[in-house]
């Protein structure tokens, strides 16, 4: 099965001082900032396709995207 979710987020670029000549922070802070919203966006989408989720099953969703 194929599930596709779009996912939508305003990346918040970090401050880096001008004297650092650093990519890959960038690069983190994107992907980690990309990872909070797909985990977002999979949280409303289980509730949209699942509306029936306890606590219980929202705990072990949180879980099994860390």
């Amino acid at each position: 099965m194929k599930v596709c979710i779009p996912i939508e987020f305003k990346y918040i670029e970090p401050k880096i001082p001008e004297d650092v000549i650093d990519n890959t922070t960038l690069l983190i802070s994107f992907v980690l900032q990309a990872r909070s919203a797909f985990i977002s966006a999979m949280d409303v989408w289980y509730d949209r396709n699942y509306p029936l989720k306890d606590a219980e099953t929202k705990t072990q969703l949180g879980l099994n995207f860390e």
